[in-house]
């Protein structure tokens, strides 16, 4: 299965002219997505989202382009591959907008934190992960444990149209986030220049 999904990678990077050549390489993995789902039968989100990408902003860049992306307001296929060939490190809860996690280059972390669902028992860690993702040796996807002290969880009635529905926020702890995208690699900047940053 590796096999031919690493083949759809490498075919669509050289439909779009993303290919290494004797002068050319690939893009530089440059981003930290950060994905954000607005709409969905399981409408589950990162509590605390502006205070996350901001955290993040003052932790990674200017080593890190922090980009916020809801792939419905990405207007084509081609943006959204040339998107994940950018990404150093893909945040996101489980959910079908991680599945273009298989345009990312070799050895790139998804790093995904549990939702809670309505209507399920317990918590869902990501059977995208289970499928698709442990089976791919060029994507790092790891999930935090659902029970971690790192996370936890809160729902919360939110108007959709003239019903209120129910919508579960994962919260993340932001050191152990940090920590975490640092043991996989990725340089914060320096502790003066975050303080600068605040």
């Amino acid at each position: 299965m590796e096999r031919d999904i690493r083949y759809i990678r490498d075919y669509h990077y050289q439909q779009i002219g993303i290919v290494p050549t004797e002068t050319s390489t690939l893009p530089q993995r440059d981003t930290i997505l950060l994905m954000e789902k607005r709409t969905g039968s399981h409408l589950s989100k990162f509590g605390h989202f502006s205070e996350m990408v901001a955290f993040l902003n003052r932790t990674f860049s200017p080593n890190y382009h922090v980009r916020v992306v809801c792939w419905e307001d990405i207007g084509s296929f081609t943006d959204q591959i040339r998107i994940m060939a950018r990404t150093r490190a893909m945040i996101s809860l489980p959910g079908s907008d991680i599945m273009n996690g298989i345009f990312v280059q070799d050895h790139t972390p998804l790093v995904l934190y549990c939702r809670k669902v309505e209507g399920y028992e317990g918590y869902d860690s990501s059977n995208e992960r289970t499928y698709w993702f442990d089976h791919l040796d060029y994507v790092d996807a790891q999930t935090e444990d659902c029970n971690s002290t790192n996370i936890s969880y809160r729902m919360k009635l939110q108007k959709k149209g003239k019903y209120r529905v129910k919508v579960w926020y994962t919260d993340v702890n932001l050191d152990s986030l940090k920590d975490r995208l640092i043991r996989l690699g990725l340089k914060p900047v320096a502790e003066e220049e975050e303080e600068r940053n605040q």
